[in-house]
């Protein structure tokens, strides 16, 4: 609940989520985002996730999810789909 009010509060650029959530999972907090007309409907989204959780990325495949990234992740792997997302939507750094 938390992290959807924060999501909800403003506008961003990109919106970086974990799997693993206290209250929800990642997944369902952007299909929320995704299902309302809010400021962040189309925000990009990247989703994190443990390195076990190979089913996850499938599912964010078809959640409206625009990147995963597998945990332990090297800060290049990181960098570089923030830079995909970054270039797709001409957002500057």
């Amino acid at each position: 609940k938390d992290g959807y009010q924060h999501a909800t509060a403003g506008k961003f650029d990109l919106i970086v989520t974990e799997h693993k959530l206290p209250d929800c999972d990642g997944i369902e907090l952007v299909r929320e985002l995704r299902a309302e007309c809010g400021p962040n409907s189309e925000t990009p989204v990247l989703l994190s996730a443990c390195s076990l959780c190979e089913r996850v990325v499938s599912v964010a495949r078809v959640s409206s999810i625009d990147a995963t990234v597998l945990k332990p992740m090297l800060f290049t792997t990181f960098k570089g789909e923030v830079q995909k997302l970054v270039g797709r939507c001409q957002i500057q750094l």
